[in-house]
């Protein structure tokens, strides 16, 4: 493989679709279940244009966050930036070029749902959302991640928006009670942001990054942390009769052990210890996905 094409595939780090799919397959099997029935074109083409939005974070990130990833010596495969402009096969604009690409990719995706009678007035809404919310998260004149809101940023994305968005193309309504079904998953997705942001915090303060863990310090993140991951696990339960169903909520609790050792990892100060950033970003990531993973199978058997 051409060392530019694996500089590029670096910068697009293909593995934080999952973040996107989990929400929108959990979705997409919640409007199954309640009309008994998914349009499979409309399911993928859908999902194609939520990567494209996620691609124009994903590229005008890694143009806007030079300096700070220029610095970080703690880079993951979940933070930290991909490394790959700094690495000097790829220019800069190469990454600001493929997020004007990926936002026109994401429009011709709904071009596309529109052909397949997917769009209503809600699709549109919601589209515009995720739009603005992908652009705004570090392309200026927004630069939510500069003030402390990336993280909102993102948890509104991929728990709220993506959600919404897969619903309403199968079902063409807006439901509030899959929202507030998703409370439970937004806190989950903060949580996750938390711990993601502590490795990088050397780095973002240095270049002066406002990011909320920069703000809170990286001991109270790591506060927050747990006790957001623990609402994202428990909470769910409170949606039982009108949200999650059964079969659903018991499934979940074989992520226990994941999620146990997640916060066992912050115990003490150890997770302040670069050598120990990469295993806890792996149990972190690992909790969020095999409790949505499961969430996936319990509403595929339910």
């Amino acid at each position: 493989m051409p060392a530019r094409l694996r500089a590029f595939i670096q910068l697009t780090r293909p593995l934080l679709f999952f973040v996107s799919l989990i929400p929108y397959l959990i979705a997409a099997l919640m409007a199954r279940r309640e009309i008994g029935e998914l349009n499979y074109p409309v399911l993928l083409v859908g999902l194609l244009t939520v990567w494209a939005g996620q691609l124009v974070t994903r590229y005008f990130n890694e143009y806007y966050d030079q300096e700070t990833d220029a610095l970080n010596q703690h880079r993951t495969p979940y933070s930290g930036g991909s490394g790959a402009l700094q690495g000097g096969l790829l220019h800069p604009r190469t990454a600001l070029w493929s997020a004007f690409i990926a936002l026109g990719l994401s429009v011709l995706g709904l071009l596309w749902l529109n052909a397949l009678g997917a769009v209503n007035v809600g699709t549109l809404v919601l589209f515009g959302l995720l739009v603005l919310a992908a652009v705004a998260y570090s392309a200026p004149p927004f630069m939510l991640v500069q003030r402390g809101l990336g993280e909102v940023d993102v948890t509104l994305v991929f728990a709220l928006l993506v959600p919404l968005f897969a619903h309403n193309l199968q079902t063409g309504q807006l439901s509030l009670v899959l929202a507030l079904t998703c409370l439970p998953f937004a806190a989950l997705i903060f949580a996750m942001m938390l711990l993601v942001g502590i490795p990088d915090y050397e780095a973002d303060r240095a270049a002066g990054k406002g990011t909320l863990v920069v703000r809170i310090g990286p001991e109270r993140a790591a506060r927050w942390y747990v006790v957001a991951l623990l609402l994202g696990f428990i909470s769910p339960w409170l949606t039982l009769g009108w949200g999650l169903p059964l079969e659903v909520l018991l499934l979940q609790m074989l992520a226990a052990p994941m999620v146990y050792f997640s916060l066992r990892s912050l115990h003490g100060q150890t997770y302040l210890d670069p050598a120990n950033y990469l295993r806890n970003l792996r149990l972190g990531a690992g909790a969020l996905l095999t409790i949505g993973v499961i969430q996936i199978i319990g509403f595929l058997i339910a």
